[in-house]
């Protein structure tokens, strides 16, 4: 299983370029239909404790597949979020500062906030708000690993 991951998140990594193409139109891949079935972020820390108790504990995703050096976080059916131990398996190293936002779309994202602010060790980087550019209501916290996660709401939809 720890190969087929390894494999699995060197694959991850390959940047795919597809133009207007939309994930439920097929892709062809050597001769072959093929449809992309899952999408997975993959995070990277020096330990694992603290981003497992994050999005384990505090944000309550289920762990999908878990080993000492991953986990796998559900977000929907077929997203997920990955906490990466950096070294061994690992393809990249912990980065000084981190410039990926992790966007997760929900639908009662004051509820979310209110969540979120009752535990004192999560730092909140933006408070609730409405945007003035696009029809969302929105925070931004930061995870344990200096990554900042975005939750927000339609509000036209």
């Amino acid at each position: 299983m720890k190969t087929i991951l390894s494999v699995m998140l060197r694959i991850m990594t390959i940047p795919l370029f597809c133009g207007s193409l939309s994930a439920t139109e097929n892709l062809e891949v050597t001769g072959m239909e093929s449809k992309i079935t899952e999408s997975y972020v993959m995070l990277y820390y020096r330990d694992m404790t603290a981003p497992r108790h994050f999005y384990a504990d505090i944000l309550g995703l289920e762990a999908s597949f878990q080993d000492d050096w991953v986990s796998l976080y559900k977000l929907t059916a077929t997203s997920y979020i990955g906490v990466v131990k950096e070294g061994g398996n690992a393809y990249h190293k912990v980065q000084k500062t981190n410039a990926v936002m992790l966007s997760i779309v929900v639908d009662n994202v004051d509820l979310w906030y209110n969540r979120v602010k009752a535990n004192p060790d999560v730092p909140v980087l933006k408070e609730i708000h409405n945007s003035d550019n696009v029809p969302i209501r929105a925070f931004l916290i930061k995870d344990p690993g200096g990554y900042t996660v975005e939750l927000f709401q339609w509000l036209n939809k």
